[in-house]
């Protein structure tokens, strides 16, 4: 299956035989904007689809899908579609009559749309690609000279996607595509050379001429998008320091580029400065230059926005260390501004955003909440999840967040079994991380058949949204035990979480080997505290001692030790609270010390996230005493002396605990 898919691509420009002949379908199909639309032309044209119809209908629809994140997409309410099924019906009739591309491409978009793999047409696909897969096969070997050159960029770059390390063959179409070189438009030069790179690529020589036609296309180039992505490009050949006409090119293209555009030169630019030496004796040099026409373009650029919308549409793909601290505030202050402009249509691209961020702004959040409660049943309800996701990341309360969390739960219930499976778990983890667990959703995922149904579901995801998936089930699965015993939901973890733990090395921090140092000296004794100790449920806790009523440290029976790794890396020790965990004295007290690093808080201030004080609320539950060393406390300039460390932890250990 996996060779069908990673030929896709390939037999799309090998096979193509031409330009689709324009008709009214088409040209309908073409022109819808969303899958409704699309299942409405489906709908009036029954006994007109063609072939080509219905392939262009079924990619159209994973087209709207592919385009949104992947929490946010609705394949579940696509597949259970009247017109799907249609289509399905048809393309099957029509398999004999599609050439090698749409076969190959039709398998790849209604796996990727989630037809069963017992399905009928999946099936029958299945086998016709099978049949045919030879010819590919062959034709990307063998007849690699008689390949014009859109063909051999198609085989490249397929032979890129599938990580080929075949010599001969990379050998053979470098050659070809050299030879084809000055037929190519700039973006299917930065395409060969992107694949060439991949495939490790020997040949100095096409190197060389790529390196030359990237510098002609952008020097010439008139398009801001395009010099950025051809310096982008450029930016991947080895190379101690750009030309001096390059920099000059893209000082001069900066002003004209959107926010996307000046991020891909920031991240550019600090790729030249690591790669050129003479940047270290030179601190006003042309790369100070440039970062500083840079800063100033993307400031001026956000200060004259006056749309909130065009505001989210510009900052929502940005990262990277040069947007985290020139941009971010910037772009708060901005949204803040524009703070009346909140509505009901984009409450959910601006949740998305704080909660990628990771930034807290009150004054942004409260207005979400009112304009959610106020328009709840204006908005779709799958528009909850990242709605409400920053309230439970950044662990908010708004002034009225009882009525706000009432509102998106009883707005959403009703469609909880139209949530794809992986989809209703995040939206119910995040109602777990405030604190909600709404009964009807716990009991919706937490039986047989909707956990199979999600095993299936998650099996044709990448594996890390599939591993952050079964993560999520994990720690929701936790919550419910902890929080709703009366749901008696059972706790079927174990084996997983035993497997994560087997997996993970869990090395500590600096400041985490010097609280250990000290806490014995504190407590009396290294064998009055354990570190890395697995409470049940597998949470771990950073270090775990036992005061009595007289707040008199209790020890343990035997020294607790941090381990040294074969490599150097100081690690937990890995015993289960399972096994070791004893009955306290009466009137004592099992203490739990955590250091938190400055992820567990958000970005640009000492607010504590949801996950912590999920962590500190189940803790308690277990019988823990939680204290929590937040990163700026230790680290701060007061305590800058092993004496005023100590004297910190007498604090918080002996004046903190009620």
């Amino acid at each position: 299956m996996f060779r069908l898919r990673s030929f896709r691509a390939c037999s799309r420009r090998l096979f193509h035989s031409g330009a689709v002949s324009r008709d009214q379908v088409l040209d309908q199909l073409q022109t819808c904007a969303a899958e409704d639309q699309v299942f409405d032309v489906v709908g009036r044209n029954k006994a007109k689809l063609t072939v080509n119809h219905v392939s262009y209908a079924i990619k159209r629809l994973w087209k709207f899908q592919k385009e949104r994140p992947q929490m946010l997409r609705t394949v579940k309410q696509v597949r259970n579609h009247p017109q799907f099924l249609t289509l399905q019906v048809l393309a099957e009739n029509k398999i004999s009559l599609m050439d090698d591309a749409s076969v190959v491409n039709l398998l790849y978009f209604v796996l990727r749309l989630q037809v069963e793999h017992h399905d009928s047409l999946v099936q029958q696909l299945v086998i016709e690609a099978w049949n045919r897969l030879d010819r590919l096969e062959i034709t990307a070997l063998l007849l690699a000279e008689e390949l014009n050159p859109h063909q051999a960029l198609g085989v490249v770059e397929t032979m890129a996607e599938v990580h080929c390390r075949n010599l001969q063959l990379i050998n053979k179409m470098s050659a070809v595509l050299l030879k084809n070189l000055e037929t190519y438009r700039p973006v299917e030069i930065a395409r060969i050379t992107q694949s060439l790179i991949l495939l490790h690529c020997q040949n100095p020589e096409i190197f060389s001429r790529l390196k030359a036609k990237l510098q002609h296309f952008l020097l010439h180039s008139v398009y801001p998008y395009e010099v950025t992505m051809l310096t982008r490009v450029l930016s991947m050949l080895p190379s101690r320091r750009p030309d001096e006409a390059v920099l000059s090119r893209v000082n001069s293209v900066i002003p004209q580029c959107n926010l996307n555009d000046l991020n891909t030169f920031a991240m550019v630019v600090a790729k030249w400065i690591r790669n050129d030496p003479s940047y270290r004796h030179n601190t006003s040099s042309k790369y100070v230059h440039l970062l500083q026409t840079l800063n100033r373009c993307s400031r001026e650029r956000l200060h004259s926005f006056e749309s909130l919308d065009v505001v989210l549409e510009e900052v929502k793909c940005l990262s990277g260390e040069w947007f985290d601290e020139m941009l971010l505030e910037e772009s708060m202050v901005v949204t803040h501004k524009l703070i009346d402009q909140i509505s009901w249509t984009n409450v959910n691209e601006l949740g998305n955003y704080l909660n990628r961020t990771n930034y807290f702004c009150a004054p942004l959040m409260d207005r979400i909440a009112n304009v959610t409660i106020d328009n709840i049943d204006k908005i779709h309800y799958s528009a909850m999840y990242p709605t409400l996701l920053p309230f439970a990341v950044l662990n908010y309360d708004p002034p009225k967040a009882e009525e706000f969390f009432d509102a998106c739960i009883r707005h959403f219930t009703p469609y909880i079994s139209s949530f794809d499976p992986h989809l209703l778990v995040l939206l119910a983890y995040a109602l777990a991380l405030a604190g909600y667990f709404p009964e009807e959703v716990v009991r919706e995922i937490f039986n047989v058949d909707f956990l199979a149904k999600l095993d299936a579901h998650l099996e044709i995801f990448p594996d890390t949204l599939n591993m952050r998936i079964r993560l999520r089930l994990m720690e929701l699965n936790r919550a419910v035990c902890l929080e709703c015993p009366e749901f008696q939901v059972p706790w079927f973890h174990d084996r997983y979480c035993k497997q994560l733990q087997k997996r993970a090395m869990s090395s500590i921090s600096p400041a985490q080997q010097q609280i250990h140092k000290m806490l014995g000296d504190v407590l009396g004794g290294m064998n009055c505290a354990k570190v890395g100790v697995l409470t049940p449920y597998f949470y771990t806790v950073d270090f775990e001692f036992v005061l009595d009523r007289h707040l008199h440290p209790v020890p343990y029976s035997e020294p607790s030790q941090l381990q040294i790794t074969e490599s150097g890396n100081v690690q937990w020790q890995s015993g289960s609270a399972d096994g070791d965990r004893t009955e306290l004295p009466p009137g004592a007290r099992r203490i739990a010390l955590d250091f938190l690093d400055s992820k567990s808080f958000c970005k640009n201030s000492w607010h504590m996230k949801g996950d912590a004080m999920m962590k500190k609320r189940h803790l308690e539950i277990l019988g823990y005493h939680v204290l929590q060393i937040p990163h700026f406390e230790w680290n701060s300039m007061e305590l800058s002396t092993e004496d005023a460390w100590k004297e910190y932890l007498r604090k918080k250990i002996f004046s903190e605990l009620p």
